[in-house]
């Protein structure tokens, strides 16, 4: 056995080809630019409230579990019960498999006698494809929620799933600023709560050898420092360009912490959360703001890659069913 310290390049390189290759998010614009997280990295998924980070985790797991048939994804919930979860992975699949989304309230309803509907045929086509993806997925699907949960908990009950000999695919997490920190430590800030948070979490993954996909907040208060938005609709393009104004940069980040442990930060802009935010602040209501049709300009920006460049990825996310796609592309 060698001494620590002394480099074994065969054993490195063996365990570079043990690792599967970085999983692509499922979108074009990062397809084309070979863009990834890797077996052992944390990404980072950064947004103010409301603008759908938690809708990027599941959009992302989804693809990754269609992707890897052989493979078990885990999320880890500290704000969604489980019920809640699921129900907005099957409003996403209704998209996604069939030609309509269905809202989470909406699915909600139509799934209160499902079972009788179903075996009947009275179903909606969309929703019965739906239940028999997430039905052919569920063997390969951990959902977690422990409110309460220490992130040496979360830990612990990775390298649990780890140990049952099961390749652990891709862990998804949300949200960072919710999970407790390690009470065995003293702290200077809340920021050093979050970033030893992070850096366990960034730990872990390497222990288990999967990706982590973490949601984090950014304080809407970031946008506040930005010039007022002139009007109410998204076909405005002042309105536009002004919105463009309040992209979230890597500082927003910093200033929760965090993003220093991170492989991989990106952070969101939803353009009708942010116009819908900023009418508020002004006194209207979200009826007052015009938004036509079911979607809206939706952007995803890299701000750290620490392997690659950084790039902005210009998307639509479809209001009802929390459903991500590429601009221009409305089929699956």
């Amino acid at each position: 056995m060698k001494s620590r310290g002394v480099i074994d390049t065969a054993a490195i390189i063996k365990e570079i080809e043990r690792q599967n290759a970085m999983k692509g998010l499922g979108w074009r614009t990062f397809d084309t630019a070979d863009f990834g997280v890797g077996a052992g990295e944390l990404a980072i998924v950064a947004g103010r409230p409301g603008h759908g980070k938690t809708t990027v985790l599941m959009n992302t797991l989804v693809h990754w579990l269609e992707t890897y048939p052989d493979e078990t994804f885990v999320l880890i919930s500290h704000e969604v019960p489980v019920q809640a979860v699921i129900l907005k992975l099957m409003s996403i699949l209704t998209r996604h498999v069939g030609g309509t989304g269905w809202s989470y309230n909406d699915l909600r309803t139509a799934l209160r006698n499902a079972e009788k509907a179903l075996s009947e045929g009275l179903l909606a086509a969309d929703v019965a494809a739906a239940l028999r993806k997430l039905a052919e997925l569920e063997s390969r699907l951990r959902v977690v929620y422990q409110p309460d949960w220490t992130v040496e908990e979360v830990s612990a009950y990775l390298k649990s799933v780890a140990a049952e000999g099961r390749k652990i695919g891709g862990v998804f997490v949300d949200y960072l600023q919710l999970i407790p920190a390690p009470t065995s430590l003293n702290y200077e800030s809340r920021d050093h709560q979050i970033s030893t948070t992070a850096k366990y979490l960034k730990r872990t993954a390497v222990e288990i050898s999967a990706p982590m996909m973490v949601a984090a907040q950014i304080s809407r208060e970031v946008a506040s420092n930005v010039d007022y938005i002139p009007g109410s609709s998204l076909e405005d393009e002042r309105v536009l360009r002004e919105i463009i104004k309040r992209r979230p940069q890597l500082h927003h980040v910093g200033e929760g912490g965090g993003d220093q442990e991170a492989d991989l930060v990106l952070g969101i802009l939803n353009f009708r959360a942010e116009l819908v935010s900023a009418a508020e602040t002004d006194g209207m209501n979200s009826e007052q703001v015009a938004v036509s049709g079911d979607a809206s300009p939706f952007e995803i920006l890299v701000l750290k890659n620490r392997y690659g460049r950084l790039i902005t990825a210009p998307m639509i996310i479809e209001l009802k069913s929390g459903y991500i796609r590429d601009q221009g592309v409305f089929g699956k």
